[in-house]
């Protein structure tokens, strides 16, 4: 999974009660990063930056988080962390750490009122290393399917996968979320349980 490449790092602070919470992806050395958005609605904090063309290059961090566009405030919680430990871009006047924010929306499954904030964030930081999926971090609050109505989704959460060929790696960490069902392969190679259609209302 993305822990196994080196110098990764990934912690989680979740709230379980509340149906929320954000998982921290640390760098210790700067990374290269690039990055795209999809979606009509993104939730993004310092994304530009992922832009090739950014005088900035390099990243210290990337935080998912739930709570909607509320939830972008757990990334500066890791900026406060990122600054104690002395990471950042370099500036005259000192570093700026540079971290990426990206929150899904999972308000109406839990407590609305709650959200992912800056100690959330920090939390997440001082939690890590962390080498677990599913119902934990951004991915509390994850479901699949809620086109067919609240009553018909399922949870969802966080993945993981990694594929290596030679010394080529590639591995991916995702808060799964969608809208939408989640379909294919099992994970050994078993075909998915048929998904259920809502129901309509006899008349």
């Amino acid at each position: 999974m993305i822990w196994e490449l080196p110098g990764l790092r990934v912690g989680h602070w979740s709230d379980h009660a509340a149906r929320t919470g954000c998982t921290v992806v640390t760098c210790d050395v700067p990374a290269v990063a690039s990055g795209e958005v999809r979606g009509s609605a993104p939730a993004t904090r310092e994304f530009s930056l992922l832009d090739p063309m950014a005088s900035v290059q390099r990243i210290d961090a990337v935080v998912l988080s739930g709570g909607s566009a509320f939830g972008l405030a757990a990334a500066d919680g890791v900026v406060q962390w990122c600054e104690a430990q002395g990471r950042g871009f370099p500036t005259r006047v000192g570093r700026v750490p540079i971290v990426v924010g990206l929150s899904l929306f999972d308000l109406g499954v839990g407590e609305p009122g709650v959200r992912p904030d800056a100690a959330a964030g920090r939390s997440a930081c001082d939690a890590a290393p962390s080498e677990e999926l599913g119902p934990l971090g951004a991915g509390v609050g994850c479901t699949v399917g809620s086109w067919r109505g609240t009553e018909h989704h399922v949870p969802g959460g966080l993945v993981g996968a990694i594929v290596r060929d030679g010394e080529v790696v590639v591995a991916a960490l995702v808060a799964c979320n969608p809208w939408g069902d989640v379909v294919g392969v099992g994970l050994h190679g078993e075909p998915p349980p048929p998904l259920p259609l809502p129901v309509a209302d006899a008349e």
